[in-house]
Parts: structure tokens; sequence; C-alpha cells
């Protein structure tokens, strides 16, 4: 019963399906092990103990859930505390990312069919993610503007280029309804679009996200605020992380902090 009320208060607040359906798989893991009403911290340390497979950002993304849900159900007066308050996150160390080869997308697009083009293109000029990519719909595209529902349920508007729009003009068609259609009136699944670019370029979808992120900061001569807008990131942190530093980068870095005679 809890769940089916979290399921539909996160409904309400329109969050997007990808979002509802990783946070009742948390819960649902949980419940499985513990009555919720109940659920002690030392019950979600000893659950996160039982998973050493899990790596610090899906150890992250459970406590997340579970943290929402709580607070959720604190302030509805369906449980009498919260046990996440005090449930440490796991420690991320920073990794440099791999950003997409432009060379190589250059050299994919010429082989690419049209909606192998769209994809990358929706990745590496967009900044989409493999789920909106997949999901993207024709309603969702406004002459030279696309209306993206991502994360969260957060909303951006994206300018697209004229490559991308005649891209996906040419994948639109009388009755259709999304650009990368799957079985049964539906659209296809993310991993089938991860694996098209990997297949293409050698690398993941987000390494396409990343390179756009980080091509908007540095053009905009580091606006982190307009990458945030074009990343649909709810913080500037988020953003910052996904912005490419390189050597050239601290080569001129030294040369700001340098000491002037």
């Amino acid at each position: 019963m809890l769940l089916e009320q979290f399921h539909t208060h996160l409904q309400a607040r329109r969050r997007s399906a990808n979002t509802i359906r990783l946070r009742m798989i948390y819960l649902r893991q949980l419940e499985a092990r513990h009555d919720l009403a109940v659920v002690t911290t030392r019950d979600i340390e000893a659950f996160l103990i039982s998973h050493p497979e899990w790596r610090p950002a899906t150890v992250n993304a459970a406590i997340g859930s579970w943290s929402v849900f709580y607070k959720w159900a604190l302030r509805n007066s369906l449980v009498a505390t919260d046990p996440t308050v005090y449930v440490e996150r796991a420690y991320i160390m920073r990794e440099v990312k791999t950003l997409a080869d432009d060379d190589k997308i250059l050299v994919a697009l010429t082989r690419a069919t049209c909606a192998e083009k769209a994809m990358l293109l929706l990745g590496r000029e967009a900044g989409l993610r493999r789920m909106e990519i997949a999901t993207l719909r024709y309603v969702n595209r406004q002459r030279d503007w696309l209306n993206v529902v991502g994360k969260g349920g957060r909303h951006r508007r994206i300018h697209i280029s004229e490559a991308l729009r005649g891209t996906l003009k040419a994948l639109e068609y009388d009755g259709g309804d999304y650009y990368f259609p799957g079985g049964s009136g539906g659209h296809i699944a993310p991993e089938v679009v991860a694996r098209k670019v990997s297949e293409l370029i050698g690398t993941s979808t987000h390494s396409l996200r990343r390179s756009a992120i980080t091509s908007v900061y540095r053009n905009s001569g580091g606006n982190i605020r307009m990458a945030q807008e074009f990343a649909g990131h709810a913080k500037v942190d988020t953003t910052a992380i996904y912005v490419q530093v390189n050597e050239d980068d601290m080569i001129l870095a030294g040369g700001y902090a340098e000491l002037a005679a």
C-alpha cells in the first residue's frame, strides 16, 4: 500500500518514467527484506553491506531513492521516523570521463543510416541521454527547437542545428509518433541506442553528452549556467562534473595563476 501511494505521488509530481522505475526498484528490494514502515538505519546499513557488488554510484542512487520515499512518508505521517537521515552516501572518486572523438563521429556520419545519424547528432549536438533519444517524439520538435523532459521530470528547450533538424525531418512520416519506433507502436529500448552508438564510434552515448556539455561550456567562455540549462541539470555542481578539463586547459590555468613581475 505504501509503495502504491508513493508511486502515485511521483506521477503527480511529473517525475519521468525512468526516475519512477528506478525509485521503485530500490524500494521493492528493501521491502523484500523489511517492513518499510519500521525500517531502521541499522537495517539499511546491513542491506547495503549485503550488496558488496554495488558500485558507489549505485549505492547513492539507492540511498537517494529511500531518502525521497521516507521524506514523503514522514510528511504524510505514514512513518514515525526517517531511517535515512544518518545513512552516509558512498564516496565517489573523481575520475576523468571519456569524451566522444569528434573525428570518429564525422567519419561515422558519412556511413550511418538516417536514424543512426540522428542518434549521433542528438547526443553530440543536443546533449540528449540515451533514454531521451529513444523516447523522442515528433511533437517534441518545433521547427528548430526540441522540448525535452529529462531526469527528475525536468524540462529543457534545446535549439538544434540545420543538419540535425533536416535529419529528424527525414525520419518523420504521416501517422508516426516516435523518431525511433519499436514494436507494438512504442519506441526502441535505450539499450539499442547505446549499442548502435558504440558500434559506430566505439564509445558510449554518455560520451556524446559529455562532449556536448563541454563544448557549450568552452565555446560560451566558461558560462557554467548556460551549460547547466543546456544539460538540464538541477545543480551547477553536476554540470561541473561533466565539463572536461584537459592538459591545454591546465596550461592556461598555470598562466592565469602566474605571479606578475
